[in-house]
């Protein structure tokens, strides 16, 4: 693996990692399967993985980043954004008000959540692309 790429899970936005090996030049997706000789899959031709969320962004992903660094070494982090995301203007407040609360684990999640969105500040259309590179780079 060479590279990751994080993108938005939205459906208009499903070409990006083939855009992205084509600009990239040398990347394989979405490569073939290696099969052993019982025709089980114990490999692939990909070098160029993806992680998907609402919005693109890199934040949520942070670990996966660092674990799939850890174990395939990783040269390449790739965020990309789509134009006309809705989910860049959700502030934290229009997000929690349209939660449906309908079990108690369901609302220990609500209130992490509460949690992380008051360390980060995302209410802001426009500024994710500029946000998720501060975070990759330290400076957020």
């Amino acid at each position: 693996m060479k590279t990751l790429v994080i993108y938005c899970f939205d459906p208009r936005a499903a070409d990006i990692p083939q855009a992205v090996a084509a600009y990239l030049g040398d990347e394989i997706y979405p490569g073939e399967m290696i099969l052993d000789e019982a025709g089980k899959r114990v490999g692939s031709t990909r070098t160029l993985f993806t992680a998907t969320n609402g919005g693109g962004r890199a934040e949520p992903v942070l670990m996966s980043v660092a674990e799939m660094d850890y174990l395939f070494h990783v040269q390449n982090v790739v965020v990309v954004h789509h134009s006309f995301c809705g989910t860049t203007a959700f502030t934290p407040e229009v997000l929690f008000e349209n939660v449906t609360i309908i079990t108690t684990p369901i609302s220990r999640l609500r209130l992490f959540l509460r949690d992380q969105f008051r360390q980060v500040d995302r209410g802001r259309a426009g500024h994710s692309c500029v946000d998720d590179a501060r975070e990759a780079d330290g400076d957020a």
